[in-house]
């Protein structure tokens, strides 16, 4: 239980880690084509104190909004993929288990139809047609006993 907690601690370091580079990068490029044109354009000259300014304001909002952005994309995977995933898993396990009567309910989330409605359709079709092929267990007539 721990090793998969912190499995998902370092997943998540490791997503808000690239997602902070692929920000910074975006947002420099930005930066330094919006003060290029601008001091071309303005005739302007930046000294390196305005420059350095510039950029630690800039990294500072480039963290932010990093931690902003993966704070929210992690909660939209646990509601419209976690949730999803434990819900069909938690089903199969019961149909390996032996009962062919679970169904899952469709998601329907904000596509109308998407790929788990279809994982479900097809999951509960399996656990319909299994049922109905299912064999009575045999019945066992007493043996007389030799002696």
């Amino acid at each position: 239980m721990i090793e998969g907690r912190n499995r998902q601690i370092l997943f998540s370091l490791r997503r808000y880690f690239t997602f902070f580079v692929v920000m910074s990068f975006v947002v420099t490029c930005c930066m330094l084509t919006f003060l290029s044109l601008m001091t071309r354009s303005m005739q302007l000259e930046l000294t390196k104190e305005q420059i350095h300014g510039a950029a630690v304001l800039t990294f500072g909002n480039v963290m932010l909004l990093t931690l902003i952005f993966t704070i929210v994309d992690g909660l939209r995977r646990k509601f419209m993929v976690e949730r999803p995933v434990r819900r069909i898993i938690s089903v199969a396990e019961k149909i390996m288990k032996g009962n062919l009567s679970v169904r899952i309910q469709p998601i329907h989330s904000i596509d109308s139809y998407d790929g788990f409605d279809i994982i479900i359709g097809y999951i509960n079709r399996m656990a319909e047609e299994l049922s109905g092929i299912e064999t009575p267990a045999p019945i066992l007539l007493p043996t007389s006993p030799t002696s």
